[in-house]
Order: C-alpha cells, then sequence, then structure tokens
C-alpha cells in the first residue's frame, strides 16, 4: 500500500497509520499509541449519547393537550395537530397503527449533577384512523 509518493507501508503500519492518526514508525511509547487509539471511540460515543439525549425531547406533551384526547373520536389528524410527528410510528396490520410521543423537559433550577428533568411517554394505539386506547406516564 502506497500513502504518499515514495513511502510504501504495509497492512499492518496502514492500521496504526488509521488509529493513531500518525505514521506508524513514529517514536510514541505503547501506551501513549494505546491512548491515542482509544480517544476516537470514547469521543464518539460520549457525543452519541449527548445527541441522543436532545433528540429524544421533540416533542411537548403536556396534561391539558392530553386530556384533549378521546378514545373511539379523535382523529390521527387531530393528534398531528396536538402533538406534531410521532417518534415512533408502528403498523400492526388491519389499519392498526401504534404512535409513540417522548417528551423531556428540565426546569430552569437544573444543574449538572442534579437534574429535575420530567420524562413522559404517550403510546396510542390507533385503528382506522381513530384512536382505541391510549397509555401516559410521566416520572
Amino acid at each position: 500500500m502506497q500513502l504518499f509518493k515514495g513511502e510504501a507501508l504495509d497492512l499492518h503500519g496502514a492500521l496504526h497509520w488509521f488509529m493513531d492518526g500518525r505514521m506508524a514508525d513514529d517514536k510514541r511509547t505503547p501506551m501513549t499509541q494505546f491512548k491515542y487509539s482509544m480517544m476516537f471511540p470514547v469521543l464518539l460515543l460520549c457525543s452519541l449519547l449527548l445527541a441522543g439525549c436532545t433528540l429524544l425531547g421533540g416533542t411537548t406533551i403536556t396534561d391539558s393537550k392530553v386530556a384533549q384526547i378521546e378514545r373511539n373520536y379523535t382523529s390521527d389528524d387531530e393528534l398531528l395537530q396536538m402533538f406534531g410527528q410521532p417518534y415512533i410510528k408502528m403498523t400492526e396490520g388491519n389499519n392498526r397503527q401504534r404512535w409513540t410521543y417522548y417528551s423531556d423537559t428540565a426546569d430552569n433550577q437544573s444543574s449538572w449533577f442534579r437534574s429535575s428533568a420530567q420524562h413522559k411517554t404517550l403510546i396510542i394505539l390507533l385503528a382506522d384512523g381513530v384512536v382505541r386506547d391510549y397509555r401516559y406516564t410521566k416520572n
């Protein structure tokens, strides 16, 4: 494998070059090389975890909105107006669907170490475009 003109690398060297971000023949100690090779996966995992926390809180679920839902009466169009697109939309056959909404809210008094976030979940079962049942939980 040739990276630059006149430089040849074997597969082992190419792997080190990829993991370290440097050429394989650098003079770092094995422990330093290990630390640098582990930094990328750790940073990637942290980024994904933080992104996941922010992605779940896309819909605002309020008690007053949930109180407006009536079994065998509220339509899917009304749900879309109240809550927007669901986080998860599953088809269960014969014109039956399960919509799931998540909401994470925190007050202004929360901090890094002590969060007073409130997690809400609304699961709605629809048949023929009408709410048949729903479950609302908050903690």
